[in-house]
């Protein structure tokens, strides 16, 4: 059912027949991706079939072969935006930026109209540090719709990677008010006014307003929080934990909001929670080796400090404090 469907978007896509690409009943078929290519062998070069080889490809991160179809698909003059998108997408997940941007030029001479190609390639140079060419892009969107929130947002982004954190501010107020549900938007704000934890609340809770389960907005929450009221920031890090089990931050925040307030063994279980989450959590160790130095267990604090830096070998804390709890004679 599923493939049959992924088959019929990428076909209607090239304004094809669904029955055209209907797949034959073939046995011994074990994936989309051996589905499509019976297929193909059957229809060498297709090009709505390439476009859903290709994106099978991208989903699982081949982003070289998904260029390579697309490169094949948005030579047929049918190819709807969509896959000339992915196919930019495709180039620069490659490492292939130059070329990424040359797509998205191309698609933008033949419609120059497009904003969401307008939008993509400013994101294009804004991703590629063009900052100058990305705002004279998003001016050209606003020339054909001012309203359009996404564009207020990315001129937001390119304002404040430039260090103009005031515009960056007024662009991503412009959005919200074009678009109330914009979270994106709401979450810069917050962090854009992170030096006055409570304005940033309100920009943070607006985000939660728009959809109340938003793990970033309520990370972000609880960060602020922590800063004016670590009660409060439990609590929202126990509600995202809920939403999200094996978000290890949470679980490490709040281990180091027990710290400070010198509850030793709840920072403990919480470090462990988050090591536990993900394994490969340099902080985690470091700090639950020194929940472990201060409670005196210093054999525990030497192998967390020890696998801290087995996964930092630059950790400078971490190898000062292993030196700090290992004993003289194992110095030498």
């Amino acid at each position: 059912m599923y493939n049959n469907f992924l088959f019929c978007i990428s076909l209607i896509l090239f304004g094809m027949s669904c029955d055209r690409g209907k797949a034959p009943d073939k046995p011994g078929l074990a994936s989309p991706l051996d589905e499509v290519n019976a297929l193909l062998m059957e229809n060498p070069g297709n090009p709505a079939l390439l476009y859903t080889r290709a994106q099978w490809y991208y989903d699982q991160g081949l982003y070289k072969k998904a260029a390579d179809d697309l490169a094949i698909a948005v030579k047929d003059p049918t190819a709807p935006l969509e896959v000339h998108h992915l196919y930019a997408d495709a180039l620069l997940d490659s490492n292939q930026s130059l070329e990424a941007l040359s797509a998205l030029k191309a698609v933008v001479a033949v419609f120059p109209n497009s904003t969401p190609s307008l939008l993509k390639l400013s994101e294009f140079q804004l991703i590629t540090k063009q900052h100058e060419q990305s705002l004279a892009t998003l001016q050209k969107v606003l020339k054909i719709d001012p309203q359009e929130a996404e564009a207020h947002f990315m001129r937001g982004m390119v304002l404040k990677e430039r260090g103009d954190t005031a515009a960056a501010r007024t662009a991503f107020h412009e959005a919200t008010a074009e678009s109330p549900e914009l979270i994106d938007a709401w979450i810069e704000l917050g962090n854009l006014y992170s030096d006055e934890p409570r304005e940033a609340l309100r920009y943070f809770d607006a985000a939660l307003r728009a959809m109340p389960d938003h793990v970033a907005a309520m990370h972000a929450k609880a960060v602020v929080q922590t800063q004016i009221d670590a009660l409060g920031a439990m609590i929202t890090y126990r509600q995202l934990i809920e939403i999200a089990p094996f978000y290890a931050d949470a679980y490490f925040n709040m281990g180091l909001i027990y710290l400070d307030q010198d509850s030793l063994g709840q920072a403990g279980q919480h470090f462990d929670l988050a090591v536990d989450t993900d394994p490969q959590f340099t902080n985690a160790y470091f700090y639950r080796g020194l929940v472990h130095e201060l409670m005196a267990n210093l054999e525990s604090a030497r192998l967390d400090y020890d696998q801290a830096l087995r996964l930092d070998p630059q950790h400078e804390r971490a190898a000062e404090a292993l030196n700090r709890v290992t004993p003289p004679t194992e110095n030498e």
